[in-house]
């Protein structure tokens, strides 16, 4: 079977790529595994849900979704869970921590090509918040993202957010702010992301969160 070694974080086979060490991911230990080389792993286990029943997860490669910060794609995100709290860590972070450490005060990991979405471990340092804009305007990582996000097969992944999410003053019948889905989790959390979702989706008797209105649009052009 044909393996995604260019690109590995694209590659959800669950078997091993050449060269590639796991490791446990700091605070997730026994739960999720970071490889060398970008990918994030759940472990097999069993979890008891609140009505006492135990529900067994199956060990699979996690797929990564991308955050996206005034419309340009920022860094590769995933969810992790841990005694049912959700958390949405960028895999730079999960691969820093584990194989380089942690960071010290005004310091960050860096992406050295300056493409945020490989997460090898050869592409992570760390480095000030001043060295990092240095190489982001030496490389021109705008640039790079920019052909990056307007390039076809990019635009036909499935991380490219298909709706918008409203948050609505329901008397003045305001926007107030909008969303894509992954902006929702980053503003609130998972499970409210999912809820907002439902509510787009027609499937709660009313489309009310909070004191807000919520509405789905597609998000076309």
């Amino acid at each position: 079977m044909l393996r995604n070694l260019k690109e590995p974080w694209k590659d959800y086979i669950l078997s091993d790529l050449p060269n590639e060490i796991w490791k446990e991911c700091k605070d997730y230990e026994g739960i999720y595994l970071v490889s060398n080389l970008g990918r994030v792993k759940s472990l097999k286990r069993i979890i008891l849900k609140n009505n006492d029943r135990r529900l067994t997860i199956s060990e699979k490669i996690k797929h990564q979704y991308f955050y996206i910060r005034n419309n340009v794609p920022n860094s590769a995100m995933v969810t992790l869970s841990n005694e049912g709290i959700n958390n949405v860590i960028g895999v730079s972070i999960l691969v820093g921590k584990t194989f380089l450490g942690d960071t010290k005060k005004n310091e960050i990991y860096c992406h050295l090509n300056k493409n945020p979405f490989d997460n090898r471990l050869s592409n992570i340092s760390i480095m000030s918040r001043k060295k990092s804009v240095e190489i982001n305007i030496g490389i021109g990582r705008h640039k790079f993202v920019k052909d990056f996000i307007t390039n076809p097969v990019y635009l036909k992944q499935r991380f490219v957010p298909k709706f918008r999410y409203f948050k609505i003053e329901p008397t003045t019948k305001k926007v107030i702010e909008s969303y894509t889905r992954s902006e929702l989790i980053m503003a609130f959390n998972k499970q409210i992301a999912q809820y907002i979702e439902k509510i787009g989706r027609g499937e709660r008797q009313n489309n009310i969160y909070k004191d807000f209105l919520w509405e789905r649009k597609a998000i076309t052009g």
